[in-house]
């Protein structure tokens, strides 16, 4: 019961006459009512008020007042707090003092030693009568006598200084802040310590100037590192950073809570230099330059730098359609290359005047490159059945001129088929290329280019003919009244050719008045396999060499009866029989 103390020690004998005796569940029991009897305490209260402050509770919440209480016996007069007992309240831009027992105070009747404990301790007494004492005085429902002290929090604004970091087109740099009581007049960033450090692309961190255009640092810096706790980078102080509360160029606000000094300093930055190689494409209508930077900055004193180039970090290295990457040279017309193949290491060095350039930016940055191009090749290649095919030619970087390729005075040798020139295509029946006296005409009058210009890499393809001859034997009829012997070519597409050719329309005679019954393969037929004016079909021999097929005369008496096989014949072919001429295509022209 609040306010009151319950006596200890209680004691139950059966003889008792009080008690009552019986039995319960067939156990033996003694049974002894008793009356709580209270004792009256009062209670002693020391109320904290924060005056302007908070107490902040872990779960977040707050308290502007907080009430600590002790019940004692009604002969104490009064009750004296632990030096541990108040609350330690916070207050932004403020420092606590201490407790006093005015609201307007501002020295603490209790000092707070910043640590645990306040200085003396707190005595609420229900004597108490000093005016400026918070007393109040107040009885429960229950009777239970209350005596409350009111104390009041006194503060003390902090002082607080700060180096305003302005990074100077770096990396944004947080502030540095020290805050103090107020009699401090002075702080100190000492030498050996960390202070915030910026970054800029090309530019080395010097340390910090209260000028903004400062080449040189106020404040120089060494060893900057990145601090993996505060996840920024920072850097040692070789100075001491020092400004007071008056000194003149630096901020001052001392009405704001907390006092503010503030010095601005400008990140001093030194320029570098970056090495750089740039290679034209050097092919095509309009070649665009490719530059592969340096990955880091360097210091001006150093002069020259290694960069590795592929076609992964420089695009004029990689392929284009029709022609063949040699390397690089370092003039876009070189017919050799200074740098093989897609994949090497270039030294960028500044003495290198010829083929070096340094460039420096609006802010001193430098950059030094190299200027490449990329050199091409075309090819001409020759292919197909057969040998003896003429060697590949190849053109390094060609001009318009040397791009105009004489076709080889070559001769390739295929079995005994007849070379006829060079398509452009694979699949093509017709040539459009040979030297001049190294192919074999077709007899049409068709005149082949000499000359081929490359757009890029070309490959010829060698065309075959077959000879075909076809002749007329008059087989003891008169020789004079045959058709003419015809020649024919077909060119050779990846199997043996064939050629059909017409059967003459003239009709030999013969001395004796035979009847001409019409043509034959073979000399001593008696029937007639083809007649003026139709058809006959050749296949060509599989080597390749000349065919030559002879039709011969078939007669019969004249006995008015005329035997003949219109039948086409499709076999292989028949060459010379009896009574053909020595060389039918001696005839030939």
């Amino acid at each position: 019961m609040p306010g009151y103390k319950f006596p200890e020690g209680m004691t139950v004998d059966k003889d008792d006459p009080h008690t009552v005796s019986g039995t319960v569940n067939g156990v033996p029991s003694t049974e002894l009512t008793l009356y709580a009897v209270w004792e009256k305490q009062q209670v002693f209260m020391l109320k904290q008020d924060f005056n302007g402050g908070v107490y902040k509770y872990s779960s977040g919440g707050t308290a502007e007042t907080m009430t600590a209480q002790a019940t004692v016996a009604l002969e104490l007069d009064s009750y004296t707090f632990s030096s541990t007992t108040p609350t330690v309240p916070t207050r932004s831009g403020y420092r606590l003092l201490g407790y006093a027992y005015t609201k307007e105070a501002t020295t603490p009747n209790f000092t707070w030693d910043g640590q645990k404990s306040f200085t003396p301790e707190i005595e609420v007494s229900k004597l108490d009568t000093d005016p400026e004492h918070e007393i109040s005085k107040s009885v429960t429902t229950d009777g239970v006598e209350i005596t409350q002290l009111t104390v009041y929090a006194v503060w003390e604004k902090e002082k607080q200084f700060t180096l305003n970091l302005d990074s100077n087109g770096g990396s944004t740099v947080s502030n540095e802040s020290k805050t103090f009581e107020l009699s401090v007049t002075q702080a100190t960033w000492e030498a050996g310590t960390t202070i915030g450090a910026s970054t800029r692309t090309g530019f080395t961190f010097l340390g910090y100037a209260t000028s903004k255009d400062a080449t040189e640092p106020d404040y120089p810096v060494r060893d900057i590192y990145y601090d993996s706790s505060s996840k920024t980078n920072r850097a040692y102080l070789t100075e001491d950073i020092t400004f007071t509360d008056e000194q003149e160029g630096v901020i001052h606000n001392k009405d704001s809570a907390p006092e503010t000094h503030t010095l601005t300093l400008y990140a001093v930055w030194k320029p570098m230099r970056r090495f750089a190689v740039t290679i034209n494409q050097n092919v095509g209508t309009s070649p665009s330059d490719y530059t592969t930077y340096s990955s880091i900055y360097y210091d001006k004193s150093v002069t020259s730098a290694t960069i590795a180039l592929d076609s992964d970090k420089n695009s004029a290295l990689g392929s284009y359609s029709g022609y063949n990457l040699k390397g690089a040279a370092y003039t876009s017309d070189a017919k050799a290359v200074n740098f093989v193949g897609n994949s090497f290491n270039v030294v960028v060095d500044t003495a290198d005047t010829e083929h070096v350039t340094v460039t420096t930016d609006s802010n001193g940055v430098e950059t030094v490159t190299l200027k490449l191009y990329a050199i091409w090749s075309v090819k001409l290649n020759y292919t197909g059945k057969g040998t003896g095919l003429p060697s590949t030619v190849e053109v390094i970087n060609p001009t318009a001129e040397e791009r105009v390729i004489s076709i080889a005075k070559v001769l390739p040798k295929y079995n005994e088929f007849l070379f006829a020139g060079w398509a452009t295509s694979g699949d093509r029946l017709t040539p459009a290329y040979a030297a001049t006296g190294y192919y074999t005409p077709q007899g049409n009058g068709s005149v082949l280019q000499t000359t081929i210009t490359l757009e890029g890499n070309t490959t010829l393809y060698a065309v075959w003919m077959q000879k075909y001859v076809l002749g007329y034997n008059a087989n003891g009829g008169d020789e004079n009244t045959t058709p003419p012997y015809e020649n024919a070519f077909e060119t050779l597409n990846g199997t043996m050719t064939n050629h059909t050719f017409a059967v003459g329309a003239a009709i030999p005679t013969h001395p004796d008045g035979l009847t001409f019954l019409g043509w034959s393969k073979d000399p001593n037929a008696t029937a007639a396999t083809y007649q003026p004016g139709g058809t006959i079909l050749v296949n060509g021999n599989t080597d390749g060499s000349e065919t030559v097929t002879t039709l011969y005369a078939v007669w019969q008496e004249d006995t008015g009866e005329t035997t003949a096989d219109e039948t086409t014949e499709t076999d292989g072919p028949l060459l010379n029989g009896s009574g053909s001429p020595t060389s039918p295509s001696e005839k030939l022209e």
